[in-house]
């Protein structure tokens, strides 16, 4: 009975149920739209710097790991057949890779400069950061693993004036503090569209890093990419306790990579965003139902007047925003589930080639909404249309019998 009165109301004052729902509308649509874009993002921020610097899990010695900033190349990792096949034998695991980052002086001539070196597997590579492609090389041919040859980004390229076919000098230590140097070819000459990287790292193949850096069968970490990231901390965690105290060695998810984590716990702040864009569409919901109270005083004067109790006349009103805030959660949820159809992706290229730090970020973001993230903001769209309703109820409760029937 009491929802049959309620369902009435909102049809009798159509425009008023209407103004109230397209604040509702607008909100929910606008909140759909956000979580997909910043899901997407996240996504693209941790998907971008795990395949360029961190992997979803990092195997490490825990000594290298205490100390890399100062590239501590002495505690590199051994590659052995069990740390291989205990990898490939994961089902989860989709790519892993070996790598060795280093510090050299890099000269051609009299130009110089300190430069960030990235030794790589070159074939295992291309399941990370395939440089072979197109989009990221850019002149010349990727690497041979035998190769005694570089792929050097565009702007450093650019500073040392260094051109495919060009001979260069790479001048560093031995992981064990031994003046080491090679020549080397530059083969191609790569854009990431990541500043920090393509204004001063390059790429060798791991075995001629081995022999510079005197780490013959060794690597400074393993990086490792899963089908889903996250697994992570329960494959890691499982390594760990099958091998980490055999092997000496650290399984690293990427939820406890200090950039990485910090992501991660940003994108749990958005929800204060998306309350935010609902408490601001709230305001409508507060306005029209005390403006729908100070109308109905006669009638919720009748209705008291009848015997109806205040807590069945605040339990009517409620009901009757809810049930504005059902439709209009309803109708935002579509309209936001479409706009994200429409708009699948955007385009950030005027940010492409900033520096971001330890960011890597890709400037297309695609937006990623599931249905579990549209249907929470539907409810919480309409959980928050609801509670709004409760205080200009409740300011109907208060309305005298008496001081109602007067205005008859």
């Amino acid at each position: 009975m009491l929802f049959k009165m309620a369902f009435r109301n909102v049809l009798r004052n159509t425009r008023r149920s209407i103004l109230t729902a397209i604040g509702i509308i607008i909100a929910v649509m606008l909140i759909i739209f956000a979580q997909g874009f910043f899901t997407g993002m996240i996504d693209n921020m941790i998907e971008n710097t795990a395949r360029i610097k961190s992997g979803h899990i990092r195997i490490v010695s825990p000594e290298y790991l205490r100390r890399e900033k100062l590239f501590p190349l002495e505690e590199a990792v051994y590659i052995t057949p069990e740390l291989e096949d205990m990898v490939e034998n994961t089902t989860e695991v989709q790519a892993f890779t070996y790598r060795i980052p280093f510090g050299v002086l890099l000269s051609k001539d009299e130009n110089s400069k300190p430069a960030f070196g990235n030794a790589i597997d070159v074939d295992r590579e291309k399941g990370f950061l395939d440089l072979s492609d197109e989009k990221y090389l850019i002149e010349g041919s990727y690497l041979e693993p035998s190769d005694e040859a570089i792929l050097i980004g565009k702007g450093l390229a650019e500073e040392l004036e260094f051109k495919v076919g060009d001979s260069l000098v790479i001048i560093t230590s031995t992981a064990y503090g031994s003046p080491s140097g090679m020549n080397l070819t530059v083969k191609g000459i790569v854009q990431l569209g990541q500043a920090n990287i393509d204004d001063n790292a390059f790429y060798i193949p791991l075995a001629a890093a081995q022999q510079l850096l005197d780490l013959d069968g060794r690597a400074a970490e393993v990086l490792v990419l899963l089908d889903s990231r996250d697994d992570a901390e329960k494959v890691a965690s499982t390594w760990q306790s099958q091998a980490g105290d055999e092997m000496g060695l650290a399984f690293v998810p990427w939820q406890q990579d200090t950039i990485l984590g910090m992501l991660k716990v940003v994108f749990q702040v958005y929800w204060v965003i998306y309350f935010i864009i609902l408490l601001i569409a709230s305001a409508t919901i507060i306005n029209t139902m005390l403006m729908a109270v100070f109308e109905r005083i006669k009638e919720i004067g009748i209705l008291k007047a009848m015997g109806m109790r205040g807590n069945r006349i605040l339990w009517l009103l409620t009901a009757e925003a809810s049930m504005i805030g059902l439709f209009g959660a309803a109708i935002g949820a579509v309209l936001g589930v479409i706009l994200v159809l429409v708009v699948p992706e955007i385009n950030f290229s005027s940010i492409s080639g900033q520096d971001l730090g330890s960011i890597y970020f890709n400037p297309i973001i695609k937006l990623n909404l599931t249905a579990g993230a549209a249907i929470g903001c539907f409810l919480f769209g309409w959980f928050v249309a609801t509670l709004t309703a409760l205080y200009p109820a409740r300011q109907g409760t208060k309305v005298r019998p008496a001081e109602a029937l007067r205005k008859i």
